[in-house]
Formats: structure tokens, C-alpha cells, sequence
């Protein structure tokens, strides 16, 4: 389009090439707002945790490494939300998650960020997301 054209047409039409970097902003926006990826749905049943153990004052879903191997850490997927049981009656008072690169608990550290997301905490359950890509064991720990 000449400037001959464009004056022709006024100074409130918008050319082609500034519209199409106007949508291609918004959809770049869109994109990087929420969550990438979707999310699994992993629901964990006390059948699930042989090693837990805790009543009305704490409870945990394994025990620390020992060395036996014999109360392994449960598997938390990237990109997955983990709805996990508890046998605490009550709703807890605090949240710790511990995570280990191992299914052994071995080199363990407490969790940060978007590793583990505190999502929901009932009197039956606590609701984890894994926001990251990375595997992890876990540990959970209800005061």
C-alpha cells in the first residue's frame, strides 16, 4: 500500500501487518498466562501407603530412610496434581513435603515452589501439584 492509498483511507485504519502483530501479542499473552501442560489427576488411597502411620496429632505418609528400602517414597510425576489420603480425622495444621530424586528417601530436601503446589486440605486429604516436568519421590508430613 502506497502512502498515497493509506492517506486516502484516513489515519483510523489499521494496516494488516500492525493488526497481525496485535494478534500475534494477544496470543502470545495467552499462552503464558496459567499453567503449562496439562495436569494428571493421581488419586492416592491409604491401600497405597503401607508405611504411613500418624493419628489425630500428625501423621505421615512414609517413614525416613532407614536403608531397608523396605517403605519406599511415592512416585510424584511432573505435570501431575496428587490427591493423597491421610488417616489425621482432622484438618491439618501444617503441610511438609519432603522430596527425593530416589525412591529410597535417600538425599532428601524439604520441597519449594512449583515442585510442590499446596492445592487443597481436608480432614480426609491433601491435594499436591507437581508444576515442574521433573520426577520426584515424596514424603508428606500432616501436624
Amino acid at each position: 500500500m502506497t502512502n498515497a492509498h493509506r492517506a486516502a483511507l484516513g489515519p483510523g485504519l489499521a494496516t494488516l501487518p500492525t493488526i497481525l502483530r496485535f494478534l500475534g501479542l494477544v496470543a502470545l499473552a495467552a499462552v503464558g498466562c496459567g499453567e503449562a501442560g496439562a495436569q494428571t489427576v493421581v488419586e492416592v488411597g491409604l491401600d497405597e501407603l503401607p508405611c504411613a502411620s500418624g493419628d489425630a496429632s500428625g501423621w505421615e505418609s512414609t517413614s525416613w530412610p532407614d536403608g531397608s528400602g523396605a517403605c519406599p517414597w511415592l512416585r510424584y510425576e511432573g505435570r501431575t496434581t496428587h490427591r493423597i489420603a491421610h488417616e489425621r480425622g482432622s484438618v491439618p495444621r501444617s503441610v511438609n513435603v519432603y522430596l527425593s530424586f530416589d525412591e529410597a528417601g535417600t538425599a532428601s530436601a524439604a520441597s519449594a515452589g512449583d515442585m510442590v503446589r499446596i492445592v487443597s486440605v481436608t480432614s480426609t486429604h491433601v491435594e499436591l501439584r507437581n508444576a515442574t516436568n521433573q520426577r520426584f519421590f515424596l514424603r508428606v508430613v500432616l501436624d
